[in-house]
C-alpha cells in the first residue's frame, strides 16, 4: 500500500507564481502582444526606499515581466515565500516604509506624491499602493504602483507614464482587476 502526500509548499511555490502573474499574451488589447523582458529568479520583491523586509529569507521564487509599448509600460514581479505570508510581508514594508517619502535608486531620485491615491482592491489579504515621481539626469517620468498579497504570495504592478501622475494612475487602475484575479485565482 502507497500512500501519497500533497506537495509541499515549497514544491507548490514556483507554479503558484506562474499562475499568478499576468499571462505572457494578457495584454494584447493594450497593443503589446508578448513581454519585452521576462525573467525567473529566486529573490526579493522590488521595495520603495529599498527596505529591509523580515519574512524574505527562506525559498523566495520569482517571476518578472514587463510590457513596454503600444498603450501601456507595465512591469510586474510575483514573488512566493515559504516562510512567511504575503499579507505578512506587505505589513513589514508598510511599517518599514512608513516615514519615506523620497529615496534615491541608482541614478534616480524617487520622490511620492501625495495627490494620487492607489485604491486597494477587494479580494486581497494585503495592500500597499502608491505613486510617485523619479527624477534622472535627463528625464523625468511617474510611476504608480500596487503590492498584493494573497496567501503566500505577493504581485507588484507598476505602470509608467512620461505624461504626468494621472495617467500612471488610471492605468494602473485599469490593470488591477487582472492582477488580483490572477493572484486570487492562482
Amino acid at each position: 500500500m502507497t500512500t501519497s502526500s500533497a506537495p509541499s509548499l515549497i514544491d507548490r511555490l514556483p507554479a503558484l507564481v506562474e499562475r499568478a502573474a499576468i499571462p505572457r499574451d494578457g495584454l494584447t488589447d493594450y497593443g503589446v502582444a508578448a513581454p519585452t523582458d521576462q525573467r525567473y529568479a529566486v529573490s526579493g520583491m522590488p521595495k520603495p526606499c529599498a527596505a529591509k523586509v523580515d519574512g524574505e529569507s527562506g525559498y523566495t521564487p520569482g517571476l518578472f515581466r514587463e510590457w513596454d509599448g503600444g498603450r501601456i509600460a507595465l512591469r510586474q514581479t510575483v514573488v512566493g515565500y515559504s516562510e512567511a505570508t504575503g499579507a505578512e510581508v506587505l505589513s513589514r514594508l508598510t511599517a518599514a516604509t512608513r516615514d519615506c517619502a523620497e529615496w534615491a535608486d541608482g541614478d534616480r531620485q524617487v520622490r511620492i506624491t501625495q495627490s494620487e491615491s492607489v485604491e486597494r482592491p477587494t479580494g486581497v489579504d494585503g495592500f500597499l499602493g502608491f505613486c510617485t515621481s523619479v527624477r534622472k539626469p535627463d528625464q523625468v517620468y511617474w510611476m504608480c504602483a500596487a503590492f498584493l498579497a494573497r496567501g503566500n504570495l505577493v504581485s507588484c504592478v507598476y505602470t509608467f507614464r512620461g505624461d504626468g501622475p494621472q495617467g500612471a494612475l488610471d492605468d494602473l487602475h485599469a490593470i488591477l482587476p487582472r492582477a488580483v484575479d490572477r493572484l486570487v485565482n492562482a
